[in-house]
């Protein structure tokens, strides 16, 4: 049941991921900066018109607003020699930037859409797994006592992509050297990513100390100190059922008495 439950909520992160790709694929605009010899330039890409209405410029002297429509130039020019000043000079420096932003709001969309498919499709692909993968129940001789990290923890942590590719879900389970090789990796690619996401989805995880995952509350027991009255008393019972004998508990008696002192 609980297997089925992960298995639905990871289809569920699928869809509002490619929901989230889709919607960024159909954006109209998207604002611009960049940084380009010592100054920096900004502007609204408009996707579907395919052009820049204007832009807001600190580069080569010129201070303000330059509009692509008009074609002109509203702010402080300095450092720029009178002489050399014209309309076509402005226009010339301008001339390139709309390419310049074009190209970076059309890779960084590309980079956004692809990074929400791909996810998408990885978490898909691991909920499909997870529901169709048999858990095969362990023999006594097999069981290993679980540790101390939580499985619902760790599999919040390897399923949220902030948070998996940072490596935190390996830091939780003491993992440290790997957690740094999946941050640098960003996921192992990805691959990692799903590898996680499945591991400890079916149970196959195992922490620092090679343990198994809990999956429910961290149950510690205490065990109560038996006093020497009641060993005493234990064994005496024993004598009076005949699996001591009188040499035998003497012999209890006295070490017991010699622990108590």
């Amino acid at each position: 049941m609980k297997r089925k439950i992960i298995s639905l909520v990871m289809v569920l992160i699928a869809i509002c991921t490619f929901v989230i790709a889709v919607k960024m694929n159909i954006q109209e605009e998207m604002k611009i900066e960049i940084k380009k010899d010592g100054g920096n330039y900004s502007g609204i890409y408009n996707f579907k018109k395919q052009e820049i209405e204007s832009i807001t410029v600190n580069y080569a002297g010129y201070i303000g607003t330059y509009n692509y429509k008009t074609k002109d130039f509203s702010g402080i020019i300095t450092n720029v020699s009178s002489d050399n000043l014209s309309k076509n000079t402005i226009n010339e420096t301008f001339s390139s930037f709309p390419n310049e932003i074009k190209s970076k709001a059309v890779n960084i969309k590309s980079i956004q859409v692809a990074v929400s498919v791909s996810i998408g499709a990885f978490m898909l692909i691991a909920g499909i797994i997870i529901f169709l993968k048999k858990t095969h129940d362990l023999t006594p001789e097999e069981e290993i006592p679980a540790g101390n990290k939580s499985r619902t923890i760790a599999l919040v942590l390897a399923s949220i992509p902030h948070t998996a590719f940072l490596g935190i879900d390996r830091f939780y389970l003491g993992l440290i050297w790997t957690g740094i090789l999946k941050f640098l990796t960003c996921g192992g690619c990805l691959v990692w990513y799903i590898i996680d996401i499945v591991r400890i989805a079916n149970g196959t995880a195992r922490d620092k100390w090679g343990k198994p995952l809990r999956r429910g509350k961290l149950i510690t027991i205490v065990e109560k100190p038996v006093s020497s009255a009641d060993e005493l008393l234990k064994y005496a019972e024993l004598l009076e059922k005949g699996f001591l004998t009188k040499e035998e508990f003497d012999k209890k008696k006295a070490d017991i008495l010699n622990i108590g002192q």
